[in-house]
């Protein structure tokens, strides 16, 4: 049995159980998806203590409400601990998201006929690259 310390990454073990929790006590519908699930690092004084409980910090959009919401799944406890709905607060985009992006612009038939007047036609041979510039609070942007 290998030693976890307590700064270690979670393993996908603890990924799973994070994520199951949160299926099971976080009151979200079943098309919510996780935008994190990452090792909540414990206070610096925890760390002199002989066991530190393992705990994830999770943040999860919900589609079916429009809605991010964050906490920390206490692994050692099977508990939420500041479960909540972040108002305002939108996940970052996921990877599933970028490819739905593409997907959709190459059923446009705009973009369709676009590609035709360039002498492209199959579809399945395009590559979309949906990546956000993002807004970093330039003037002009």
């Amino acid at each position: 049995m290998s030693i976890v310390h307590p700064l270690d990454p979670l393993t996908s073990n603890e990924i799973e159980q994070a994520a199951g929790l949160i299926r099971r006590l976080g009151g979200l519908s079943q098309q919510a998806w996780f935008e994190t699930i990452a090792l909540q690092e414990p206070e610096k004084a925890a760390l002199k203590q002989a066991a530190v409980p393992r705990r994830a910090f999770v943040c999860c959009y919900d589609p079916a409400s429009g809605q991010t919401w964050d906490g920390i799944a206490n692994l050692a406890t099977s508990a939420l601990e500041n479960w909540h709905h972040v108002p305002g607060a939108q996940a970052r985009i996921v990877m599933d998201e970028f490819v739905q992006g593409g997907e959709i612009a190459k059923a446009d038939p705009r973009f369709i006929e676009a590609c035709g007047l360039r002498g492209i036609t199959d579809m399945s041979a395009v590559s979309i690259e949906p990546w956000a510039a993002g807004n970093f609070g330039i003037a002009g942007e």
